[in-house]
């Protein structure tokens, strides 16, 4: 566990450490804030790569309001079942972070490692229905916000 003073290295260490967060974003017909749960990985547990990937289906009112917004976020945090132990995901000392930015298609260049990424973290979505269009895609971060004590 990095340091609290050491921002940056928190932040990235949360993402390596999670393998879930929240994706958020803005609905595209009402205007209003929505999310859901979704699985991330940024490399397997011994190769972090500094990127954040997700698995998504277009069928998913949640990826088409992702990709259609200019913006959205994704939280990574030190919850009960990760590094956090037994603290509540909300104590102070419970380090979480969000990471702003647009989620865009993984470029065909780098498919193999973004599947690479996903696939060591989450071994049964290499087995997910292929009818429901699942694919890659990337967080691309413009701003960081990170809460640790």
């Amino acid at each position: 566990r990095p340091p609290y003073e050491e921002r940056a290295k928190m932040a990235r260490w949360l993402v390596h450490e999670t393998t879930y967060g929240v994706l958020s974003t803005v609905d595209r017909q009402s205007g209003e804030a929505i999310g859901g749960v979704v699985s991330h990985s940024d490399g397997s547990r011994d190769h972090a790569t500094g990127r954040i990937f997700f698995y998504l289906t277009p069928m998913d009112e949640l990826t088409q309001n992702a990709l259609v917004s200019g913006s959205s976020s994704s939280d990574g945090h030190r919850n009960g079942n990760g590094p956090c132990g037994a603290l509540d995901p909300e104590d102070p000392a419970c380090a979480r972070a969000t990471f702003v930015g647009r989620v865009l298609p993984v470029p065909e260049q780098d498919r193999s490692l973004a599947q690479a990424a996903m696939f060591s973290r989450h071994p049964a979505m290499a087995d997910w229905p292929t009818g429901h269009q699942f694919d890659f895609y990337e967080l691309h971060v413009n701003e960081v916000h990170v809460l640790d004590w």
